[in-house]
């Protein structure tokens, strides 16, 4: 029996680690050393905001982050329980396997996103300075995230995940595309999503100028 399978069995009062089927299956293949001996060791559970429920330790989450250390030493249950809010499985797996596996180093544009998230979460403003530098330099590589195969518009996308997490370098990189580009951002789909004013502590300069585009267009349709 694997490790998960005897703790998603294991359910006793709060102390219980569950989830469906096919998550503890994506977590099984993503994370293998969940599934030795050494998971059997963890003591914090780390919760989804679908009750998913998974194992980690205590030692190495704080190592890894003081936030993280505070969040742990601060409960005063038994059992470490911290809830990553707007976390999916796939975060999740990111996150650990960037504990786990491969230090503060931060490798791939979806780890920064997770990493982005759980910096928010816990408010570990050192590693969102990490994943703000590393997302900022990725999306100004010439094979930019920005306009992935032509569509513009993803830097709306990604020019608003600057915003609600407040990363001024990605921010600002999104900025100068945005400028650079645009007509084509202004007739992309992805207009439709940018708001009319923000009050971000990130200052976009763009946004009413797409704005008043949107408006525009609407008027002639």
């Amino acid at each position: 029996m694997s490790t998960l399978q005897s703790l998603v069995e294991h359910q006793e009062g709060s102390s219980s680690i569950h989830g469906t089927g096919s998550q503890e299956h994506y977590l099984q293949s993503c994370l293998p050393y969940l599934t030795s001996k050494f998971g059997e060791s963890a003591d914090v559970v780390l919760t989804l905001d679908d009750d998913f429920r998974c194992p980690a330790h205590s030692q190495l989450l704080s190592a890894y982050s003081e936030a993280l250390c505070h969040a742990i030493t601060a409960s005063s249950e038994p059992e470490k329980i911290l809830r990553l809010a707007s976390c999916d499985t796939r975060d999740l797996v990111n996150i650990l396997d960037s504990i786990y596996t491969r230090g503060r180093k931060i490798k791939t544009v979806d780890a920064a996103v997770s990493l982005t998230k759980l910096a928010s979460i816990f408010g570990d403003d050192q590693l969102k300075y990490e994943c703000d530098a590393f997302l900022a330099s990725f999306a100004d590589r010439p094979c930019t995230i920005l306009a992935p195969k032509g569509q513009a518009g993803m830097a709306l996308k990604w020019a608003l995940f600057a915003e609600r997490y407040s990363l001024p370098h990605l921010a600002a990189t999104c900025e100068r595309f945005i400028m650079l580009h645009f007509n084509d951002v202004a007739l992309s789909p992805e207009i439709a999503q940018v708001p009319y004013t923000s009050h971000s502590r990130v200052p976009l300069s763009p946004w009413d100028s797409l704005a008043k585009a949107l408006l525009g267009r609407e008027r002639k349709s």
